[in-house]
């Protein structure tokens, strides 16, 4: 829901960007594809360079799946 809404995303936007450190893979798994879910449906969203940013520091995350994800999520965003 915090995708539909620009108002929820600015007031929602630090708590689940801090979650991408968390040490839960599932958890990280999931902030990336909201915050890639952000990004597309609110493209002119303030956060976006931010995202950016949170998204390319994740390639270098210890686990496998998470920098396919974000790899994957960044193409999608830039290229499509």
């Amino acid at each position: 829901y915090i995708r539909s809404s620009p108002r929820l995303t600015a007031q929602y936007f630090g708590i689940i960007s801090k979650r991408i450190l968390d040490k839960g893979k599932k958890v990280r798994e999931r902030v990336v594809r909201v915050l890639v879910d952000i990004c597309t449906s609110q493209p002119d969203s303030p956060h976006v360079p931010e995202i950016s940013q949170l998204l390319i520091a994740r390639m270098t995350d210890a686990e496998e799946s998470i920098k396919k994800l974000v790899a994957h999520s960044l193409e999608a965003m830039w290229f499509q």
